[in-house]
């Protein structure tokens, strides 16, 4: 499976992956904020303007809280508050994603980003690594990008954005984390997301998987989003490559100092399971 990974990320020239791991598969592909949007029973037609009006919200409270200045005491921009805010666990209308494969391997395998050491506590649930290919450099948001979020999410609707922030928290810089950020769409099995998921039928990752290291000329990509299952059984044995190889334990995954506490309080109050 690490082959597998490694060879989407490194390959294909015209195609870049931005990368996800979840330790559980049974979910769709959807940000927090669009889960507390459909939890609330908002009418799908409203969702996209409800999720304006809470992010809004939140920005608003954060702000009134004093959570929106630097150690320099410089004010954060709408986009950098929300990155800040979703890294310590606040639900916001941006989905995770990093550079780095391993750290996507981590998030699967790893399951309880507030207590890490507890890395066994969904074992018995299947995983996924998922990669979303990067958009056009036309649609990447600049660390420094001072637009409201209500200017940004109006562009997103149009098709999805790739925002990589300043790295407001340490655990941005860490985990080399960015974001997706796309209009809600009606959501279906799969995402809320406006992205491509392709044809089932037409499964270009599945045969360009059995080509793998073959010449020839592979299968066309034909979606946006690419998916590996990690099965369960699996989870113990990667954890142990992941700590042992790689470099990377909980401490360095998950900085937490002693400033953070604040942030880390607040954003649980509006996490994503947290009614609107």
């Amino acid at each position: 499976m690490l082959s597998a990974v490694q060879h989407m990320h490194v390959t294909f020239k015209e195609e870049v992956w931005l990368w996800r791991g979840e330790a559980e598969d049974r979910y769709r592909l959807e940000p927090g904020m669009h889960t507390r949007v459909l939890g609330d029973g908002t009418a799908l037609h409203d969702a996209q303007a409800t999720t304006r009006e809470h992010t809004t919200t939140l920005l608003d409270k954060a702000r009134a809280a004093g959570l929106d200045r630097s150690p320099s005491d410089r004010s954060y921009p709408d986009l950098a508050l929300l990155a800040h805010l979703q890294h310590y666990g606040a639900a916001t209308p941006l989905l995770d994603v990093s550079v780095d494969p391993l750290i996507a391997f981590w998030m699967a395998v790893f399951a309880d980003a507030d207590d890490p050491v507890k890395a066994g506590s969904k074992d018995h649930l299947d995983g996924r690594i998922l990669g979303i290919l990067r958009p056009s450099e036309d649609r990447w948001i600049s660390p420094v990008d001072d637009r409201s979020y209500t200017e940004v999410a109006a562009q997103s609707e149009s098709g999805y954005l790739w925002y990589r922030p300043p790295y407001v928290a340490e655990r941005l810089r860490i985990q080399r984390g960015s974001f997706i950020l796309g209009a809600f769409t009606t959501p279906h099995e799969e995402s809320t997301l406006n992205l491509n998921l392709g044809d089932v039928d037409s499964d270009f990752l599945a045969k360009r998987m059995t080509r793998m290291g073959q010449r020839g000329k592979p299968a066309q990509r034909t979606a946006e989003v690419i998916c590996f299952k990690i099965p369960r059984s699996s989870k113990p044995y990667l954890r142990e490559l992941l700590v042992s190889r790689s470099g990377l334990d909980s401490e360095t995954v998950y900085p937490i100092a002693w400033t953070d506490h604040p942030i880390q309080s607040f954003a649980r109050r509006f996490g994503r399971t947290i009614p609107l």
